[in-house]
């Protein structure tokens, strides 16, 4: 059973039971609060809220044909990531899209992209699924600050980010986070789902990593 990432407004993007757990015997990283997921044999039943993703306002046409490149893979070398980024947008229930494999990434296409002078480029995957256990970006709650992003565009371009906070936010706290925000600084911002996890109402909490570009980073 498919889980999506729910988003209730601009500023807050809230990553309901990403998928289903993994099948037992999956491993997770000991992180104070954070505890594994239930066995394969649990399935889980979630109502979260419904609201929509937000999109370009009022540009959406500029948006799709905008020449800016946009990002083809994520490497995270410290915790061993290397993945397809995908882009996606929103469902027609208003969830924002992910790849259905826990082994992709996705990245908000309506959102900022590498080369942009400001904004969140936002990255998203599914921790894990039934089907494949844990993935790569469940591994992310192990970065620690100055770890290297690398962000590969369609033009062959490598854009190097440097971690400056890693979070496990609880879903209803994430508001004063604007991981979809088109203005600030520019940075990357990872997501994915974290926390222990419920049966009713799936992962507890987000994983969320912010990186800046590294010249900024070091600055």
């Amino acid at each position: 059973m498919r889980r999506h990432l729910q988003v209730a407004t601009a500023a807050a993007l809230l990553l309901s039971a990403c998928s289903t757990p993994p099948q037992p015997g999956g491993e997770v990283a000991a992180v104070p609060g954070v505890s594994a997921s239930p066995s394969a044999t649990t399935t889980p039943t979630v109502s979260p809220p419904r609201t929509s993703v937000p999109t370009a306002a009022a540009d959406l046409a500029s948006t799709a044909t905008r020449t800016v490149p946009s990002p083809k893979q994520i490497r995270v070398p410290s915790v061993d990531v290397a993945m397809k980024v995908l882009p996606v947008g929103v469902e027609d229930d208003g969830d924002m899209e992910l790849p259905s494999s826990v082994f992709d990434a996705g990245w908000y296409k309506f959102g900022s992209r590498p080369a942009d002078q400001a904004g969140s480029t936002l990255i998203a995957a599914h921790v894990d699924s039934r089907a494949d256990g844990l993935g790569p970006f469940a591994r992310l709650r192990r970065l620690e600050p100055g770890a290297k992003v690398l962000l590969t565009t369609q033009d062959g371009i490598v854009h190097h980010y440097r971690v400056v906070s890693v979070r496990a936010v609880a879903k209803d706290q994430l508001s004063s986070l604007a991981v979809f925000e088109r203005n600030g600084p520019p940075r990357v911002t990872l997501l994915t789902c974290g926390g222990s996890y419920d049966s009713d109402t799936g992962y507890r909490d987000n994983v969320v990593v912010t990186a800046m570009p590294e010249s900024a980073a070091k600055s």
